[in-house]
């Protein structure tokens, strides 16, 4: 898995996520509020710090620091909302 420094808005993410190599992993901070559309080509959710619900066909999820959640093909891309004022995700 590679890793790249980049800053990107949520909406600047989600196009760039769903174009990219599927070795290519996403650190993204979110703060309370904030809305992030996980494109259904992404495998996986890491929370490293701070909570997050996590909402997508197949149900919803609370996650916290340290949680992986795996994401399984899907309809519709994965919905992600920051409980709490900031969440550092790692979106593979």
């Amino acid at each position: 898995m590679t890793s790249q420094e980049m800053t990107l808005s949520l909406e600047q993410f989600a196009l760039t996520s769903a174009k990219s190599a599927d070795a290519t992993a996403f650190r993204i901070v979110m703060r309370s509020g904030e809305l992030l559309r996980v494109p259904k080509a992404r495998r996986s959710i890491r929370v490293v710090a701070g909570a997050a619900w996590v909402s997508n066909d197949r149900g919803d999820a609370e996650l916290r620091a340290g949680d992986v959640l795996p994401l399984l093909r899907s309809r519709q891309d994965t919905l992600v909302s920051a409980e709490g004022n900031t969440l550092l995700l790692e979106i593979a």
